[in-house]
């Protein structure tokens, strides 16, 4: 694999510069999923879509032994890098001219926010799951309080994966209470077994807790300012929301421009579940996106009249 590419995996139509009335799915996860992540609901796309599936780097590596495995570049990958990556291994995969839709989670959703702030047209629309944009002064102390011990303690944990010992940094990510003090401790389904959640795949946490202390975190705003649809899913069974009211009444206040194609813009929240929504409900997730797409070209069919 090339370094200045995600871990990828392509599927789907295969096309060319002549076929790219194609449109390509971009499948983006977070923390700890590999590529496979979201197989469930790109296997309904594989017939009418090119798939592109990707996982953060290092995400990849498949080992249940504590201790075991490393990060293919000490330290890891701040999020300069990976929103340069992202877009790489989309340019790479993709012919100019060829409508590019992205589906992300958790993390995956929040690189992408990253992404269309530096390359607001690079993507068509976008799909993301669980993770919105939180506004600092809509904030709770329950919000501020699960954030801050669930990302320094795991950004603690990467530290001395690098500098101590692994074994003992990957002994405090697995025995993390994460079903009394977690974020999301409610999931009857994971992509991943929890033995394969290694400390070194903690670098998100590691950025974005230095970042804010150094005020180096790359904006993270509303695709919606960029001029990109948005379909918001999220999961209610969970200790706190990851996006506050702000970010869902902006998403509402799309629908009053109905020439523009940002009134497609949406958010859902998908009942009986938490945070790997696209692992429990593929069903829901495959309709609604499927609605949005289509009003996406009934937009843009209606506008070109």
């Amino acid at each position: 694999m090339q370094s200045h590419l995600l871990p990828h995996v392509v599927s789907g139509i295969e096309t060319s510069s002549s076929q790219k009335n194609i449109p390509a799915l971009f499948f983006l996860p977070g923390f700890p999923d590999e590529k496979e992540s979201f197989d469930l609901i790109a296997s309904k796309y594989r017939n009418s879509h090119k798939i592109i599936q990707c996982c953060f780097p290092g995400f990849d590596v498949k080992t249940k032994s504590l201790g075991g495995g490393q990060l293919p570049r000490k330290w890891g990958y701040d999020f300069d890098l990976l929103i340069e990556m992202t877009k790489n291994t989309i340019q790479e995969n993709t012919c100019e001219g060829q409508e590019v839709y992205v589906v992300s989670h958790d993390w995956g959703a929040a690189l992408t926010y990253m992404l269309i702030e530096k390359y607001p047209t690079l993507i068509k629309a976008l799909v993301a799951c669980d993770v919105g944009v939180s506004h600092p002064n809509e904030l709770t102390l329950k919000m501020v309080a699960i954030l801050i011990t669930y990302q320094l303690y795991l950004g603690i944990a990467f530290i001395m994966s690098q500098l101590c010992s692994q074994l003992i940094a990957d002994l405090m990510v697995y025995f993390f209470p994460w079903k009394f003090i977690g974020p999301a401790p409610y999931e009857t389904k994971m992509p991943r077994h929890p033995r394969e959640m290694h400390s070194w795949m903690c670098y998100p946490y590691f950025y974005m807790t230095i970042g804010r202390l150094w005020h180096h975190v790359p904006d993270m705003n509303s695709p919606l300012r960029y001029g990109v649809p948005l379909l918001y899913l999220y999961g209610p069974k969970k200790r706190i929301m990851f996006h506050t009211k702000k970010f869902l009444t902006k998403i509402d206040q799309m629908k009053n421009d109905t020439n523009s194609i940002l009134s497609v813009s949406r958010w859902v929240c998908v009942e009986n579940v938490g945070h790997w929504l696209h692992v429990e409900k593929v069903d829901q997730l495959e309709n609604e996106m499927n609605q949005f797409f289509k009003d996406i070209q009934k937009i843009e069919t209606k506008t070109k009249k």
